[in-house]
């Protein structure tokens, strides 16, 4: 599969954002149902990529917000039909497309499942190798996130 990161662009932006490069995903109840939540390596937070909720698959809704917020370009560059999850809405038109164009806001279903979204993450450059899962009070799930 031809990524559309080379392999030091790749290289490049996990050395820029070595925080990102261990990312993990926090289950946990709260007051009007789930919450899900994505913490980098420092123990942070990721702001922007949270849902609520449940019913869907809400590991996979944090992971497309986070490829939304750190891949925008690329994500532009896809064709929907290629990839379940993807979308490019054209808003004078009022219709969807199967390429971005200048008019266009393209976004990530995440719901649809983790599985699409690494699928679409593997075609950027980048794979989530397995670490980790915790079960308690509060449920984790870690990768690391690594070049393909």
């Amino acid at each position: 599969m031809k990524h559309l990161l080379n392999k030091s662009e790749r290289t490049e932006w996990l050395d820029q954002n070595w925080r990102y490069s261990v990312l993990t995903f926090r289950y946990s109840g709260g007051v009007h149902g789930n919450i899900a939540k994505v913490i980098d390596k420092r123990g942070d937070i990721i702001k922007g990529v949270r849902c609520t909720g449940g019913g869907y698959d809400m590991g996979g809704t944090c992971l497309g917000q986070f490829m939304e917020q750190c891949f925008p370009e690329q994500i532009k560059r896809l064709d929907s039909r290629e990839f379940y999850g993807l979308h490019h809405w054209n808003t004078k038109t009022k219709r969807r497309q199967y390429r971005s164009s200048k008019d266009t806001q393209t976004g990530l279903d995440g719901a649809c499942g983790m599985s699409s979204m690494q699928d679409i993450l593997k075609k950027i450059g980048f794979k989530m190798q397995y670490i980790n899962e915790t079960r308690g009070r509060v449920d984790t799930t870690t990768y690391i996130l690594k070049t393909a």
